[in-house]
């Protein structure tokens, strides 16, 4: 298949969903590795699915952090930085 006609049909597609040029065939890739990523699926098939021959193209280029897999990595910390500061509070009371 030859990119032009690719071309030509996503810009049909858009028309008739009325988008627009709003989006371009390339965001679509960006968007397929991000959402995988946000929904846990590992660099290394990533890079499998978008056919990148180095991870790092696909770590550096493709995958851009959402903000709610910022979020949610901060608070995966909630848990343990509880579980440090109660620790400490319990060994400074004993050491009382």
């Amino acid at each position: 298949m030859e990119p032009r006609n690719v071309n030509r049909s996503w810009d049909t597609l858009c028309k008739r969903t009325q988008i627009g040029r709003l989006v371009r065939i390339h965001d679509l890739r960006h968007a397929c590795g991000s959402f995988l990523f946000a929904e846990g699926t590992d660099i290394k098939t990533i890079q499998g699915v978008l056919r990148h021959t180095r991870q790092a193209i696909t770590s550096d280029s493709y995958v851009h952090l959402l903000e709610e897999v910022k979020r949610g990595a901060a608070e995966s910390m909630a848990g343990p930085l509880s579980d440090l500061t109660t620790r400490r509070t319990k060994q400074g009371k004993e050491a009382s």
